[in-house]
């Protein structure tokens, strides 16, 4: 073959050479008779066209792109529908989806050799909101969602977190309706959308005092004031009130405790206020019970001062309600009962009734 290889046999041969260079082909013959001849013919070998079909690239939807391939003389496209011609060296490419096109390219001297390029289509983006509106209460935030894009841009700017972010936080203090600009990463196309958010207003609740000192065992009604809106209420914890979804509940005063008064509205808008109470507890502080039962069965006979000491007391003088005074005593101690009332008046047994006592110190 000129190479350096050879075969027999009768023919026809076929040889492949590895490169492109000419080569002295020798054949050489052989009768019947042993009588041999011999022909020597050169075969140039040359190379296959370096064909390029051209770099990969994208496109917009409904764009066209002119393909431009290389290192052959001549070219045939596959075909396909989206090409405006097979049989040329440029032609106009209309791909609706991302497409491959191959193309074989041949070399003057009728060698040919295949490429071929990718064209990516972007397609148009459409954004969606997941959802397109929320309700919040005054000073309350909230996470607004969109996809569809790969970049985004969100206005107004002054109540958001982020403008590029997929997922703002949004802390508007009025109504406010954010638009939001989405765009692919090739800048092909844009769309739009809103988020509507709405703004609540929460109830306005006070507790009049925030910190109050009371003796231990007393009672005392919480005042408070809210807006009209204010459709309900709970204080927490209920532990010692005499209700837990007033609005002035009356305490007894046991323990150091801080209440929290909750308000909500119409919108499920909530607003609360806390009091601290603080309780006394010294050998000073007078206590009287608001009740007592003189029936002689051992309990709570007698109406009478009680301290944590043995407090002296100028006097003390219980009156009925009509102003008729039926109890009388001076210069007694606490914690005495004999120094107490025992419901009677000149000997006689009182009705049960409501009393009113003075007492002073």
């Amino acid at each position: 073959y000129g190479d350096g290889t050879s075969a027999s046999g009768t023919g026809p041969f076929s040889y492949i050479y590895p490169f492109p260079v000419v080569y002295n082909a020798n054949l050489t013959v052989i009768d019947i008779n042993g009588c041999t001849d011999s022909i020597t013919h050169p075969v140039e070998i040359f190379s296959a066209p370096a064909v390029d079909a051209g770099t990969d690239t994208f496109t917009c939807s409904k764009s066209n792109v002119i393909l431009s391939p290389s290192g052959a003389s001549s070219y045939v496209w596959q075909n396909n529908a989206d090409l405006s011609c097979t049989n040329c060296t440029n032609p106009v490419a209309n791909p609706s989806q991302s497409t491959t096109y191959y193309v074989t390219g041949i070399s003057s001297n009728g060698c040919s050799a295949s490429d071929s390029i990718n064209i990516t289509v972007q397609q148009k983006q459409k954004i969606t909101a997941q959802p397109d509106s929320f309700s919040i209460c005054q000073s309350d935030s909230v996470s607004l969602n969109i996809n569809g894009a790969d970049s985004y841009s969100w206005s107004p700017a002054n109540s958001l977190n982020n403008t590029t972010s997929q997922n703002p936080v949004a802390f508007p203090t009025v109504n406010t309706a954010y638009t939001v600009i989405g765009k692919d990463s090739n800048n092909c196309f844009a769309d739009t959308a809103i988020i509507n958010v709405i703004v609540n207003p929460k109830p306005i609740v006070n507790i009049v005092d925030s910190v109050i000192n009371l003796i231990k065992g007393s009672a005392y009604t919480i005042i408070t004031s809210a807006s009209n809106d204010a459709q309900s209420f709970e204080w927490l914890p209920a532990t010692g009130l005499s209700c837990y979804n007033c609005l002035e509940p009356v305490a007894a005063i046991d323990k150091n405790i801080t209440y929290t008064l909750s308000a909500t509205n119409a919108f499920g808008c909530t607003n609360t206020d806390k009091i601290t109470i603080n309780t006394i507890c010294t050998n000073e502080s007078i206590f009287l019970p608001n009740t007592f039962s003189p029936n002689n069965d051992g309990m709570n006979d007698y109406f009478f001062p009680r301290s944590g000491t043995a407090i002296k007391i100028k006097s003390l003088i219980i009156f009925k309600r009509w102003g008729q005074m039926v109890f009388q005593k001076k210069n007694l101690k606490a914690n005495n009962s004999a120094d107490g009332w025992d419901g009677k008046y000149k000997s006689k047994l009182q009705n049960a009734d409501v009393y009113v006592y003075m007492m002073e110190l």
